[in-house]
């Protein structure tokens, strides 16, 4: 397995300096093989795991079940809801305070205050060259669809770019229109104001922790 990936990443490098097609090609190969030989590594892993475990289970049930725990406190799915702790540390059960917290930590983090909060608002301030005009073109709205991330979840509209894609010039029209719209009023719909925020735990620290 390491002599695969070695490989895997020798040829890498040999293509990154030549840019090359061939080289590419021999990268590429590298890396498909790197994985089945790694996925190939790991079942064979967790099968001997598995019957080691099966041993420990008849000699030992006290370190059969502690293993079992181990595990599953590793790879369980973290689920925000359940308990989660307050900003002084304490844990909270009851899924109101729990949702309050969360809601509490998003405010704090989304809604910076102090120099911070200053420094943001001046590195984005927008500058318009002189001959911009306040006008929203159906060519820009046609790059920014076509430009816009690939097989993402829908936001609170349930509409995806490849929806979007789908309607072809009569949605690039339609938006075009409504963005318009939204310009020379100033003032867009509620919808547009909405997120969906999904808290995922990356593995590090703590899961009571909203941090991590």
């Amino acid at each position: 397995m390491r002599e695969a990936i070695k490989e895997k990443k020798r040829l890498y490098k040999i293509w990154v300096k030549s840019k090359d097609e061939e080289d590419y090609i021999k990268y590429r190969l590298a890396r498909r093989h790197s994985k089945k030989v790694v996925k190939t590594a790991k079942e064979k892993a967790w099968i001997q795991y598995g019957e080691k475990l099966s041993e420990t289970c008849k000699t030992s049930p006290t370190e059969f079940y502690k293993s079992v725990k181990a595990m599953r406190v590793r790879d369980e799915p973290f689920d925000p809801t359940t308990v989660i702790n307050d900003a002084n540390g304490e844990a909270l059960h009851e899924e109101e305070k729990i949702m309050k917290r969360w809601e509490d930590y998003f405010k704090d983090l989304l809604n910076p205050s102090g120099v911070q909060a200053q420094d943001t608002q001046s590195r984005f301030t927008p500058s318009h060259p002189d001959h911009w005009e306040p006008t929203i073109l159906e060519s820009e709205v046609r790059t920014a669809v076509r430009t816009s991330p690939k097989g993402k979840t829908a936001g609170d509209d349930g509409i995806t770019t490849e929806a979007i894609l789908a309607c072809g010039e009569t949605g690039t029209q339609w938006l075009t229109t409504i963005f318009q719209k939204a310009w020379e009023e100033r003032e867009v719909s509620e919808d547009w104001q909405n997120a969906i925020v999904v808290p995922i735990w990356k593995k590090k620290g703590r899961k009571k922790n909203c941090s991590t």
